[in-house]
């Protein structure tokens, strides 16, 4: 008998803190899964991670912000936080997530807020130095 895993790609937002200047780093990573698990999870979490270009400036370790199976919720959500923390000042982020030219950057948004709803209650979390649960 054969067994076959099916493979689902895995989505992550993240945070990364400069502890020295106190700005925040958002991204996003993806990964093939055989199972929606922690084990999964920190596995993306530590390959990307472990090449990150922001460690070579003084940011920490990534923190997760949400996990999901939808690229453009996840897509949505990163640029939704780099945004606000860019209008906020303390984003370390150098580009937004997605262009303003990008014809689906709406559907991206919508997307987001359908699934994780708005940046707000997050950042300002973010902002007094303790991370998403």
């Amino acid at each position: 008998m054969i067994v076959t895993h099916t493979l689902r790609r895995l989505y992550i937002t993240y945070v990364k803190k400069n502890e020295e200047t106190g700005k925040l780093y958002f991204g996003r990573a993806s990964g093939l899964v055989e199972k929606i698990d922690s084990k999964s999870v920190n596995k993306i979490k530590r390959r990307r991670d472990s090449s990150h270009h922001k460690n070579k400036e003084s940011f920490g370790q990534s923190e997760i912000d949400k996990i999901s199976t939808a690229y453009n919720a996840t897509k949505g959500r990163e640029d939704m936080l780099i945004r606000k923390a860019k209008k906020e000042g303390f984003s370390g982020n150098k580009n937004n997530g997605i262009s303003k030219r990008n014809k689906k950057r709406e559907q991206y948004l919508n997307a987001a807020i359908d699934l994780f709803g708005d940046v707000l209650l997050g950042l300002l979390i973010y902002n007094s130095h303790l991370f998403f649960q």
